[in-house]
């Protein structure tokens, strides 16, 4: 009889202990099942969020391609509208001169010179144009002369000079002729359509400390 009941726990423990066990293989069943369906999720999202990235960064990659493209086009447009509008420099030619022979005095000696002068070739001979490369001329010298008008009358040349300057003060009779001969061989010597050359003091008639002339007075003619 004890004997008997002995078998009977033992069955009872036995299908005590297969439940559990049991329970168990499909406890740990449903976990993996979890965590593989937690897995896959992950992996998709993980897949999902890589290709994601991979089209952003095609799209970004063809959008910065783009846009290199384009900046790239404007720029050569802007090059191309830049190079159209620039003018194009033109050859500057340098002016081209001519020579003038006048007279000028010789400050050591008093004694009047031959010079050259350059001038520029679009400049018309005029009686004032030899009157003011006299004049330089004779600056060169450090003779400064003052001249107040130049004005022509018929086949004349008047040069009116100023009181208080060269060649009426200031200078020795050398010196004054000299200069007076300096103008007037100058202006017959370059212009055909003159041939008397009269001198006057501020409007009125030359007269100096060594010279006296009329108002209509010539001084020298060919």
């Amino acid at each position: 009889m004890k004997q008997g009941s002995r078998l009977f726990i033992m069955m009872i423990i036995l299908v005590g202990m297969l439940l559990l066990t049991g329970c168990d293989k499909i406890n740990f069943s449903t976990f993996q099942a979890s965590k593989e369906e937690t897995n896959e999720e992950t992996t998709t999202t993980d897949e999902d969020s890589e290709s994601s990235k991979d089209e952003k960064d095609i799209t970004n990659v063809n959008g910065s391609k783009d846009e290199t493209n384009k900046s790239s086009e404007d720029t050569e447009e802007d090059s191309g509208e830049a190079s159209n509008q620039t003018p194009t420099p033109s050859s500057i030619q340098p002016s081209e001169n001519i020579d003038l022979p006048v007279y000028t005095v010789n400050a050591t000696s008093g004694d009047v010179e031959p010079v050259t002068a350059a001038i520029p070739k679009s400049d018309k001979l005029s009686p004032e144009l030899i009157v003011d490369t006299v004049v330089e001329s004779l600056a060169d010298q450090s003779i400064i002369v003052g001249v107040k008008t130049v004005t022509t009358k018929d086949d004349t040349v008047i040069v009116n000079f100023t009181k208080d300057n060269p060649p009426s003060k200031n200078q020795g009779s050398g010196y004054e002729g000299a200069i007076l001969n300096a103008f007037a061989q100058s202006l017959l010597d370059n212009l055909d359509d003159y041939h008397k050359i009269i001198f006057h003091i501020d409007d009125k008639a030359y007269i100096s400390g060594v010279y006296e002339y009329g108002i209509d007075e010539v001084y020298l003619q060919e």
